[in-house]
């Protein structure tokens, strides 16, 4: 059965970390993760399939490292947290010189994923705005997560194909449905989006 459609803006401004992935239209796209026991690898693709980044998890390395690659298999940024930080902080930073781009704080909240990240909007008309995507679950099972910034929904994320709407089992790895808003970068959706996949949820 279809879903009712979510009502998202044109953004005035463009919201982005990479100005070359800024959504020309509003977009749906689909991020799934591996199936494979590590829970640190996923893909991010268009509709009609077309890859817009990979992750590589990193899970037993002591920083938790996930590499993002572009549709070349190029490096575009390293998401980065300790194993043994309390706090389950993420920093995305750019590969080589580890210059960080965006900071991940975790939210305390009684079973729902709450995020904020902090980055400067590479897209603002002022070239150096700091700007906040919070990201904030509606359900404990993670069925729907809305993605906003300065009040303004830019990206809702639904689980799909997930046996029914139960909760994924161990070897399960379910899927994301994103719809993400005119002018908002779909890659930095993705990295918000994926900060939260360590094995905790």
């Amino acid at each position: 059965m279809a879903s009712a459609r979510v009502d998202l803006p044109i953004l005035k401004e463009p919201i982005a970390i990479r100005t070359d992935c800024i959504a020309a239209h509003r977009t749906t796209i689909y991020v799934k993760q591996d199936r494979s026991w590590s829970n640190g690898n996923f893909t991010a693709k268009t509709a009609d399939g077309s890859l817009i980044l990979s992750c590589d998890g990193k899970v037993l390395s002591n920083s938790a490292r996930k590499q993002f690659t572009n549709v070349s298999g190029l490096p575009l940024f390293s998401l980065r947290s300790s194993w043994f930080s309390m706090s389950k902080a993420w920093t995305l930073e750019l590969p080589g010189d580890g210059h960080v781009i965006m900071a991940v704080r975790p939210c305390w909240s009684l079973g729902r994923v709450k995020l904020d990240c902090t980055f400067t909007n590479a897209a603002s008309n002022d070239g150096g705005q700091k700007v906040t995507l919070k990201v904030r679950g509606q359900d404990i099972q993670h069925l729907v997560t809305d993605i906003s910034c300065r009040e303004t929904k830019v990206a809702s994320v639904k689980r799909i194909h997930d046996d029914g709407g139960k909760r994924p089992q161990f070897f399960f790895k379910p899927e994301y449905e994103i719809e993400v808003a005119q002018g908002m970068d779909t890659a930095l959706v993705g990295y918000s989006l994926t900060s939260y996949w360590r094995g905790d949820y």
